[in-house]
């Protein structure tokens, strides 16, 4: 079981790195530099709202799991 997490969690790092703007943020992005900084500006707010959520199912898991092995 501790293979599989590993593995699952080098996956999904795996797939987080080659993440890819669509054609047209991709062509709006390169000519100003301006949209570049909004652009990264709304990338740091989207990975936040999915951390969130993701940090607080993992956190309550590892209480459920740890609780569990006690008893």
């Amino acid at each position: 079981m501790k293979k599989f997490g590993f593995l699952f969690i080098v996956t999904l790092l795996a797939f987080c790195l080659e993440t890819f703007a669509c054609p047209n943020c991709k062509n709006a992005y390169a000519q100003d530099p301006t949209l570049a900084l909004i652009g990264d500006a709304y990338n740091y707010s989207i990975f936040l709202m999915i951390l969130i959520p993701i940090a607080l199912i993992g956190s309550i898991t590892f209480l459920v799991i740890k609780n569990a092995k006690k008893n």
